[in-house]
This record gives structure tokens, sequence and C-alpha cells, in this order.
């Protein structure tokens, strides 16, 4: 049997077989065999059993404990029940959570002995809660592997108390700040896309050499181009059949003095395909868009994961389960946005189609060998390609490989750089621009953009614990309230009453009034300006203050013209748009207005117009005012359309 690799984690030795090394068969009842599509490992229990006192037998161990066979063999079939079908980095820790309890067993030796799981009672809990270095997770896991054990023996499972560890609350991160990297991330994505079209286009136009070169058609004379290179390229590309030929493979299809053309073709490989810091770019812009984690995201299946919206054709979906709790997650992405989840997808599995075809004639041919001959190095390298496969982010590797990210590699930086993410790259490289006053803190992690995220749609919402629960992708409302502890929401909420009160008595005392969109406006943001105040008390067509009547939105005005203020005023659709609390009367004639409209246009032309989501959005601006009051200024302007009293607004700039 092969021996097992040691590798040192927080001080311990893992003592894991990789199947790569080890036999299929499990040979000893204390070897646990894992099975996933991360890898298949053999966790191996015996030093449980033996204990590590001697350190000829665990010369990397260095918290030492002894041995109890008896505890471990009761244990071992509920691992493998538990933890056999875990990603291998999941697996590997409850060998570091068996070891951190056999050595506080030794602790409890003289009080206490523990030899079977019988002996695991409420002292223990009592006695654990007072140790120190033992985390709740590991007081929770592996009080679960001891209930399951005592419910197969037909004994009542154990519940003990939570630990009273205080909850750490960490600071959100600033909101202005994670703008920036949205917006570095987007410019690095287009850039990518405008490279590969250039690309595309010098292929198109240049000569495909790739048959052969007469001698004096070469780079030194001054006939090769760079549409030459990418043209050639790809045409070795379909003479080799291989997507990512070596230069060997190139130099011995093209003649010797075309050699110099075609020793440097990096800008050829990356017109082709995206580059390691290309997918990690476009999958930070995922994690911003959706608020995923980055072990789902990396989970994504391109077979199965993005499918059209069940009723909207405007809108895609994606789906992928998440890690811990195999619950789905799911995004919803406008088809026509350029950044939305789904469209960054596509992108992606485009553009890496040739590798992942690649991949699958591969798998194929191994399928077949495993099929007769068998092996562990051929099933491990079944597996990996598997997970290449459904994976969209994939890229073409330095050594002509096909790679992709994995939860192990997705923040390193490829460019030789020690000690820094590609995040922190993104960052070091934003904060060269920005003043000392104003750096975005270095030490952001990608589950900042999460809790960005969330924070976002739980704070737009007004605060609604549904949308946030959505927003997390949660199951339960107190999943999300364990969540919310963790941040700084306590501190967040205290702040925003005490600034409302602040809010509600300045304007009593300056105004004699208060208008509750001003209050609210001061509440978020501080402070509003009299020039601001002045700006959105007057009143748009449609009832409505706007906070920039200058600068509408390009989706609500796409043919504004610079100096103007607003001319399409359909304020509902708008997100500058204010409602006061006399706008129904003037809302009211909107949706007057928008019936009036639907009745005179085809339904065809109405239903792939904005104007049906504009009329349901004014339906539900109006239900926050009194029903009995808003009904009689529609019947008012009802009847003022139908004398012709009034004539309704059917085009952009008629009032």
């Amino acid at each position: 049997m092969a021996q097992p690799s040691r590798k040192k984690t927080k001080g311990f030795a893992t003592n894991v077989v990789e199947l790569q090394t080890a036999p299929l068969a499990q040979r000893h009842p204390l070897e646990v065999r894992t099975n996933h599509d991360s890898g298949s490992i053999i966790l191996d229990l015996k030093q449980f059993a033996e204990g590590t006192l001697d350190k000829t037998a665990y010369p990397l161990i260095q918290n030492r404990f002894s041995g109890r066979p008896t505890l471990i063999k009761q244990l071992a079939p509920h691992i493998q029940s538990l933890y056999g079908n875990k990603r291998k980095i999941s697996a590997k820790n409850i060998i570091t959570i068996l070891r951190s309890w056999w050595v506080f067993f030794d602790t409890i030796n003289d009080e206490h002995n523990v030899d079977s799981f019988e002996h695991i009672d409420d002292f223990v809990s009592f006695k654990q809660l007072r140790a120190k270095g033992m985390g709740s997770n590991n007081r929770t896991d592996f009080l679960r592997l001891v209930n399951a054990c005592r419910t197969a023996h037909g004994l009542p499972a154990l519940y003990w108390p939570s630990t009273d560890e205080k909850e750490s609350v960490r600071s959100l991160p600033h909101f202005a700040h994670v703008k920036l990297i949205y917006h570095e991330l987007k410019q690095h994505m287009k850039l990518v896309m405008a490279r590969w079209d250039l690309a595309d286009e010098l292929a198109m136009s240049g000569k495909d050499w790739s048959g052969g070169l007469a001698g004096r058609h070469n780079k030194i004379h001054g006939y090769w181009t760079d549409a030459d290179t990418h043209a050639t390229y790809r045409g070795a590309i379909v003479r080799l059949g291989n997507p990512i030929p070596t230069k060997d493979q190139i130099r011995i299809l093209l003649v010797r003095t075309a050699v110099p053309a075609v020793n440097n073709l990096a800008d050829a490989v990356m017109g082709l395909y995206p580059r390691k810091v290309d997918v990690q770019y476009m999958l930070f812009l995922f994690l911003l868009r959706t608020g995923w984690n980055a072990t789902t995201a990396l989970e994504i299946d391109v077979d199965t994961s993005l499918v059209q919206h069940p009723t909207s054709d405007a809108h895609h979906v994606v789906r992928a389960i998440k890690n811990r709790g195999g619950s789905e997650q799911v995004a919803i992405g406008l088809n026509k946005s350029q950044f939305s989840p789904g469209n960054i997808l596509r992108v992606l599995i485009a553009r890496t189609a040739p590798l992942r075809s690649h991949l699958r004639v591969e798998l194929a041919e191994l399928e077949k060998t495993y099929g007769i001959a068998g092996g562990d190095d051929i099933l491990e390298r079944i597996r990996e390609l598997r997970r290449k496969i459904k994976s969209p982010w994939l890229y073409s590797a330095k050594r002509d490989s096909i790679s992709f990210l994995t939860i192990f590699n997705y923040l390193n930086v490829s460019q030789g750089k020690t000690g820094c993410s590609g995040l922190q790259d993104i960052i070091m490289k934003i904060n060269f621009t920005r003043p000392e006053s104003d750096l975005i803190d270095v030490g952001m992690s990608v589950g900042d953009f999460r809790d960005a995220y969330i924070s976002f749609a739980y704070e737009s919402s007004g605060y609604s614990w549904l949308v946030a629960k959505l927003a997390a992708g949660h199951r339960s409302l107190e999943s999300l309230r364990t969540y919310l502890r963790k941040r700084h929401w306590k501190a967040h909420g205290e702040k925003k009453v005490h600034a409302w009160g602040e809010a509600l008595w300045s304007e009593i005392k300056v105004y004699r009034s208060v208008d509750p969109a001003i209050l609210y406006a001061r509440v978020q943001r501080g402070e509003i300006s009299s020039e601001e105040r002045a700006r959105w008390t007057k009143r748009t067509h449609v009832g409505t203050g706007c906070r920039d009547f200058a600068h509408p939105p390009q989706y609500v005005a796409p043919e504004h013209k610079e100096g103007s203020g607003c001319r399409v005023q359909r304020c509902t659709l708008c997100h500058q748009a204010i409602i006061f609390d006399d706008s129904y009367d003037l809302l009211a004639r909107r949706l007057m207005e928008l019936a009036y409209i639907r009745e005179t246009t085809p339904l065809l032309a109405w239903m792939q117009s904005s104007f049906p989501i504009e009329m349901e959005n004014t339906e539900r601006a109006l239900s926050q005012f009194d029903a009995k009051t808003v009904a009689e200024r529609k019947q008012f302007w009802l009847d003022e359309i139908n004398s012709a009293r009034y004539t309704p607004v059917t085009f952009e700039g008629a009032y």
C-alpha cells in the first residue's frame, strides 16, 4: 500500500492518502474512503487508535495524544457516512477536528476517562466549553458525529449549549470603494472583448501560412504582419487538430524560415482565448453582480446552470448548488445587459468552446481505456476532465495546457507576485491613482463583495428582510439574522434612527413642515443642498420631483440633449423620481393617459413597448395613497379625456 502523504496544516499533518498513489479498495477498517468530483482520498484513522506518542511513527505531529481504539472504531462508520461524499477539503478537516478532541480527552483523563462514545456526556460538554482553542465549529461537527453513533445504538441525541464566544462584528466595505472595483472589472472585460474582436478581424484579413511559406516571406524581411500571425496560428490549430498547439508542433508544421515569425505567439493565443487574469476578473464581476460565494460560482455547470427565465423573454436565470447545505442559489439577469451574470458566462463559454471540445475528446478516449484496463491515475484524470468540461472558468495556461479556476487557485496572481491575491492586485492598481486620504482597504476580500451586494439589496429595499433573504440565498430568516448580526447592522441601524430624529426636528424647526421624501433623502444621504430642495419641490408632468432634472438616465431618455431638461418625464420608470404626499393627482392623470394609449395602440406594439412596465409602476405608486382619493382623481381625469377637455400625452415632448 502507498505511504500516506503528510501535509502540514495549522501545526498538524493531515495523514491522507491521495488516490493517485493509493488503491481504490479499502484495506483497513480505520481507512475511510471519500468519493467526490473534487477528487477521492483515504482518511487514515489508525493514529486515533494507536495514539501519536511515538514520535518515530508520527514525526510531524505537534500536539500528541493517547490512542482510543474503541471510540474510533465506533465513530469510523459514521465518519464514512457523513464525510464519504464531501469535498476533499471538507473531508480532510475531520482529521483536524478529531485530533483536537483526542488532545482534549487527555486533559480530562483524571476526572473522566473517555474510551467509548457512551462516555461522552454533558460533563464532557461542560469541560470542553472551558477549554482553550476549541472553536464552535469543532464542537458542532464532533457532536453531530457522536449523535449519529448514539442514534445508531438506540440512544437519545445529546443537546449541548452553544459556546459563549462573542460573535465578531465586521464592518461593511465602503460602497463607493466597491463601485470603483466594479468599474475596474467592467473596463477590463470591455478591453478583453475588444482584444478578441481585433484579433478576429486581423485573422480574417491576414494570410494563413500554415500550409507552407516561401523563404523570403518572413518577419525579418518585413513581409510578415500581425494579421498573418493570427491567421497562421488559427490555421495551425485546424491542421493540427489541437486548439492549443505547442511551439514545437508549429515549428514542424512550418518551414524553418517562418519560425521567427511564430516563435512568440502570445498575442495570437490571447487573441483567441482568455488568460487566467481575464477569467479571474470576470469571476469577480460575476460575484459582484450576483452576491454569490466564490465556492458556489465555481460549481456552475455550463450545460445546466444557465437557462431562459420561465416567464420573461427579457431575462435569464443562473443556478448553482451551494456546497454548504446543498441548497440552490439563483441569480436573475437581463439579457440586454452586457455585464449581467448570464452574459458574463455566455462570453466565456463561447470563447472557450474549442478548449472544452478538445477536453471532451480526451475524456471519451480515457473512459474507453478505463473501461478496459482500469487504473487509479486514469480515474483521477477522468474526474479532473469532467470538472474542467463543466466549468465556464476555463483558460489557456502556460506550457500550452488547458486549466480552470478552482477554490484553490481563483485568487492566485499568475504574474509571479508573492503575498498578493488577484483582488489585492486590482485594489493596489486603483489605489495608485487615489488620494492618501481615500485609499481602498487592501485587506478587502472577495467575501466582502457578497456583503456589499446583500447590504445594497437590504438598504435599497427599505431594510426588507425578505429582499435580503433572497439576495443572500438563505433558506431561513434565522440564517439571515445570524448573518446580519455578524456585520455592523446594529450600529448601522442606531445611526439611522439618530439621523432620522435629527433630520425630523431640523425640518420642523427651519421649514415648519416635513416632507417624507426629503426626510428620507436626508437620512440616507446626510444632507441635501438648497438647490436640490428647490429642484425636488418642482413637479414633473406626472407630479413627482426629480433628483437631477438636467441629467436623466440613458435608459429613460436615450436621445437626451446635454444642457436641456428631461423631455421624456416618464418618471415611474426612473430611479431619480421622488414621490411626494401630493403626487397622487398627476400620477392618476398619467395612469389614465396610459390607459388611453393602451386602448388606441395595437396590442403587439403595446406589449413590446415599456408602457406596460410604466403602467404597473404607476399603479404601485398610487397604492401608497388613500384608495378613495385615488379613485376619485382617476375618474376625474378619465372624464376629462373622454370629453376632450384634456388631450393625453402620447409622445415625448408633448408637454
